[in-house]
C-alpha cells in the first residue's frame, strides 16, 4: 500500500461523560460522504455506545469490551487493525473512541512506531474533549486526564454553556500550560459545525515543524542565561513539567537515535511526550523528532535557509524528568563535544 492509500486516523479521547460519543455522532453527520470505520470502547463488559452512534452502518463499528482499550493494544486492537488491513472493507477514515480512563499516548504510540499499523494508517488528529463543568475535579483526581491533554492536537472545551467565562478562561490557561501547541476550541453539545477536525494533517512533518520557531542563537545568548550551551525552561503544573533544551552544533543522527532508544528504555515512565528539531551532520535538511514514552520517529523536514541559524531544539514533557541527565547526555552527543559520552 503506497502513501496515498494510507487510511487517516482520528483518535477521540476525554474523561467519562465529557461528550465523546456526541462528538463522534457530530463528526459522522458533518461528513455524510465519508466512509468511516469506528473502533470504540467503554470500560466494562457491556458496551452500549454502539446503540448511540447513528447514521452509520453497524458493520463498520467495532467494539473492544471487557476492560480498558489501552490494555488491549498488543492484543485485540492489534488484531482488529490487522483485520482491517487484510479485509475488503471500504472506508476513508478510521476513528478510535477511547474509554474515558485511557491514556491516549498509548494509541499515538502504536501509529507512531515503524510497525505494520504505521505502514497502512496515518495519524491525522488526536482530539481531547474536556468537560468544562467537571474539569477541575477530574483534573486533580484522574491522572489520565492530564496525559490526554498532553497528547492532544486539538482540544475541545465542551459544555461551556454550563459555566461562566471566568472558569473557561482558567481552564484554557491550564490547557495551554500543559500543551501550548494544541488547537483549543470552545463547544456546546460537542458542536463542530464551524471547526475542522478531520483531514487537518496535524501529524505531517510540516505541521510538526511549525511548533518550533526559528531562533537566532546569538540573540538568545545575549538575553538568556546559558548552562554549558543549554537553555533550560521549566513549567510546573500538578507535577507535570515541560523541559526545553536549545543547542548550537551538529548531531550524528544514527548515534543520537541509538542513544535515545536506550535512554527511553529506562525513562519511559517519566517522559510522556517529546519532540524536537535536529541539525544533522552532512545534511541541508532539518530533522523532526516526535515521540511518546519509549517510541519515537525521526523524519526529514524542510531545508535550512542560507541565513538561518541551525539551532537544535528539544522539548520533553513528563513527571520527575531527569533534567541534568538529559542536558548532559544530549550536549555530549554533539559532534566535537568536549565531554563525549
Amino acid at each position: 500500500m503506497n502513501e496515498r492509500m494510507k487510511k487517516s486516523v482520528t483518535i477521540l479521547t476525554g474523561a467519562l461523560g465529557s461528550g465523546k460519543t456526541t462528538l463522534l455522532n457530530n463528526i459522522v453527520k458533518k461528513h455524510p460522504d465519508k466512509k468511516f470505520v469506528i473502533i470504540e470502547n467503554e470500560f466494562g463488559d457491556i458496551n452500549i455506545d454502539k446503540k448511540l452512534i447513528g447514521s452509520l452502518d453497524n458493520n463498520n463499528i467495532f467494539e473492544l469490551t471487557n476492560g480498558c482499550i489501552c490494555c488491549s493494544l498488543s492484543g485485540e486492537l492489534g488484531l482488529l487493525l490487522n483485520m482491517l488491513i487484510m479485509s475488503e472493507i471500504q472506508f476513508d477514515h478510521l476513528i478510535i473512541e477511547t474509554t474515558g480512563i485511557a491514556d491516549s499516548n498509548q494509541f499515538v504510540q502504536i501509529f507512531l512506531s515503524g510497525s505494520r499499523a504505521n505502514r497502512y494508517f496515518e495519524l491525522d488528529n488526536v482530539i481531547c474533549i474536556v468537560d468544562a463543568q467537571h474539569f477541575f475535579l477530574q483534573f486533580v483526581q484522574i491522572d489520565e486526564v492530564k496525559k490526554q491533554i498532553i497528547s492532544a492536537d486539538t482540544i475541545l472545551i465542551n459544555k461551556i454553556d454550563s459555566v461562566n467565562e471566568e472558569k473557561v478562561i482558567k481552564i484554557e490557561d491550564i490547557l495551554k500550560s500543559l500543551n501550548n501547541d494544541a488547537l483549543i476550541h470552545r463547544t456546546t453539545l460537542s458542536n463542530i459545525d464551524n471547526i475542522d477536525v478531520l483531514d487537518v494533517h496535524l501529524h505531517t512533518v510540516g505541521n510538526m515543524e511549525k511548533a518550533f520557531k526559528p531562533i537566532s542563537f546569538h540573540k538568545l545568548s545575549s538575553n538568556t542565561e546559558l548552562f554549558t550551551g543549554v537553555h533550560l525552561e521549566q513549567h510546573h503544573h500538578h507535577e507535570i513539567e515541560s523541559f526545553s533544551i536549545i543547542l548550537e552544533g551538529e548531531f550524528d543522527l544514527t548515534r543520537f537515535a541509538v542513544w535515545l532508544d536506550n535512554f527511553l528504555f529506562f525513562s519511559c515512565e517519566e517522559i510522556y511526550r517529546f519532540k524536537g528539531i535536529i541539525n544533522a551532520q552532512d545534511s541541508n535538511c532539518r530533522f523532526v523528532l516526535q515521540g511518546v514514552y519509549k517510541t519515537f520517529s525521526i523524519f526529514e523536514g524542510s531545508q535550512w535557509k542560507e541565513d538561518e541559524d541551525r539551532i537544535n531544539q528539544f522539548v520533553f514533557i513528563g513527571k520527575n524528568l531527569k533534567k541534568d541527565d538529559l542536558k548532559n547526555y544530549i550536549s555530549g552527543l554533539l559532534i566535537n563535544a568536549e565531554n563525549k559520552i
